[in-house]
């Protein structure tokens, strides 16, 4: 049943007109004639007010926010019923727009902004978490943004949707006690999936119902805070069942290197929060929101710890260390398969290949001509190479360095290693 301005509710809630259509409620704005307050009016939808599933969390929802004392929680006053049958929630009035439209709007969110709207976050959720709540579908559609009037400028943030949340022992109160309070929803048994898939942490992916607690929600909010940085959420998947086996199993793109830009300290603390055990997460909201004030201090003084980033590649290679000379004579057999490969990646391996194979026979023919008289070298079996002059004195050991073109020479091994082993011939006499 739709609402139609001037009608009341409860005797003192006067509709003013129709703000937003969800899939399961409409809200509407309000005054509460009696006290003149502004308030937002969550009718259920006909189609759903009938499952008492849906009515029974929407109740739950309404006792459990009332409980929370915190700024950047928005306040439950009332729910009712209407004269049909659908329930309605009577619930503060924020001016604003949710932190997903902020985010499709302006793409990305500057480090220092998104700073203190996470501080707000965690301080609600420290709230909600103290009084035994673990909200579990935190999500930008979830995170509400409003600039109070007055004070331009400043942005205080609102979590809402509570309806899905979980109940754990309240800080002050024993589980038998929370759980009596506020009776768990039906739909939240073991091995149920609530939540959105794309904030969801390993444990709902998996779900392990047991395993949810305070840190989910610190998980979800480090998924929002990678997403409101980088412009899309750290993980995606083809289908809903693809989505939910990446969150249980892939890690993320450090945001280190999705976004260069980003303070590494920032993006570290980030890290953290989306890591997959939860015992390595932060432990509690206060825990988080501590470590991102320290940082938020010595971001705004300058003088913050450098974390080193490792430079970009280039196309410019360092100068090689300086090395020994080396030839195919003094090399092991696993030393020239190393040079091998270094050359064939220097792309010139085709024709050092040829010369490696040469140059022990040019070393023997350097070595005969020292003992020598005659300035010719005479052999049969090898085209004849030009070189200059070789001065050698007797102390002198021979490194040569020659540049021979494989297709005038062709000498077998087994030939250079017979001639080393000759002995060396006596000088003919005139």
């Amino acid at each position: 049943m739709a609402l139609v301005e001037g009608q009341v509710l409860d005797g003192k809630y006067v509709i003013r007109r129709r703000i937003a259509d969800g899939g399961m409620s409409t809200v509407y704005l309000g005054v509460n004639e009696r006290i003149d307050k502004e308030v937002a009016v969550k009718v259920l939808h006909p189609t759903v007010a009938r499952e008492d599933d849906v009515v029974h969390r929407f109740e739950r929802e309404a006792r459990i926010v009332s409980r929370i004392r915190s700024p950047y929680v928005a306040d439950v006053y009332d729910f009712g019923s209407l004269e049909s049958g659908e329930r309605f929630m009577v619930m503060e009035y924020l001016e604003g727009e949710s932190l997903a439209s902020t985010i499709e709007r302006e793409r990305t969110i500057a480090v220092r902004t998104l700073a203190k709207m996470a501080l707000q976050i965690l301080e609600g959720l420290s709230a909600a978490h103290a009084a035994g709540i673990v909200h579990r579908d935190l999500k930008p559609e979830n995170v509400i943004v409003t600039r109070p009037r007055g004070k331009s400028g400043d942005v205080v943030v609102k979590l809402v949707d509570f309806g899905i949340s979980k109940v754990v022992a309240a800080r002050e109160t024993s589980a038998r006690e929370t759980s009596a309070i506020f009776p768990e929803a039906r739909a939240t048994a073991a091995g149920a999936v609530l939540g959105t898939p794309l904030y969801m942490s390993p444990e709902q992916a998996r779900g392990y119902t047991n395993l949810i607690d305070q840190r989910t929600d610190l998980y979800s909010l480090g998924v929002i805070l990678y997403e409101a940085i980088a412009g899309e959420p750290p993980l995606m998947g083809e289908n809903v069942n693809d989505l939910l086996f990446r969150v249980a199993l892939d890690e993320p793109t450090p945001l280190v290197e999705r976004v260069p830009t980003v303070d590494p300290g920032f993006a570290a603390i980030v890290a953290k929060a989306m890591t997959k055990k939860v015992t390595e997460r932060y432990q509690t909201a206060d825990e988080m929101h501590e470590a991102i004030a320290a940082w938020k201090s010595q971001f705004e003084s300058g003088s913050q710890a450098v974390v080193p980033i490792a430079p970009a590649a280039t196309n410019v290679r360092a100068a090689p260390e300086p090395k020994q000379l080396a030839t195919p004579m003094t090399l092991s057999a696993p030393q020239r398969r190393e040079e091998a490969r270094t050359l064939r990646r220097s792309g010139f391996f085709t024709k050092a290949r040829k010369v490696v194979y040469v140059l022990p026979a040019v070393a023997a023919v350097a070595f005969l001509v020292g003992r020598r008289s005659e300035p010719a070298l005479d052999l049969a079996a090898a085209t004849t190479i030009e070189t200059a002059p070789l001065e050698v004195s007797p102390s002198t050991v021979l490194m040569p360095i020659a540049i021979v073109d494989a297709g005038t020479i062709a000498i077998d091994d087994a030939t250079t290693r017979q001639q080393e082993e000759e002995e060396p011939v006596p000088d003919q006499e005139d």
